[in-house]
């Protein structure tokens, strides 16, 4: 199989997260406003609490999440994290949702024993030629991993 060549995109944390986030938060508690009235008091706050808690810890995941520089140096992928020494990490992908400008990957680092971290790739405005380009390196390393496309690869 031909490799393709070398790629990096830095990965940021994402307007596309962050707005699936609002979305889904805002339609649990319009569910839960739709709610009152058949529903009693209690289940209806217990409900609304739980919704707050996980509203905020989604957001505290999405203030926190992996940014950095994801490099494909034409044999194996590298993770550089943003304000750490420059001393890239080997890391594994797995392809799990693709919308074409968003892509959403599982990352493990190192060993088989390392967490793993779910990244949305995003394709920023500033460089479309290299999303392109990123993608082209992205799209038959993900597809060797196990990943079976259905249409149009890039």
């Amino acid at each position: 199989m031909h490799l393709p060549p070398p790629a990096q995109w830095r990965v940021e944390r994402s307007r596309f997260h962050a707005c699936l986030l609002a979305v889904i938060s805002t339609v649990n508690a319009l569910v839960i406003f739709a709610m009152y009235g058949r529903a009693s008091f209690g289940v209806l706050c217990a409900l609304l609490a739980f919704s707050v808690i996980l509203s905020a810890y989604a957001a505290w995941r999405w203030k926190h999440a992996c940014v950095g520089l994801l490099s494909w140096t034409g044999s194996h992928w590298t993770w550089l994290q943003m304000g750490q020494m420059p001393n890239p990490e080997v890391c594994e992908l797995r392809w799990a949702m693709d919308f074409q400008a968003v892509v959403l990957v599982q990352m493990r680092l190192g060993s088989g024993e390392a967490p793993t971290h779910w990244i949305w790739l995003e394709r920023g405005k500033a460089s479309p030629g290299g999303w392109l380009a990123f993608r082209r390196a992205l799209v038959p390393c993900l597809a060797a991993n196990g990943f079976r496309f259905g249409g149009s690869l890039v």
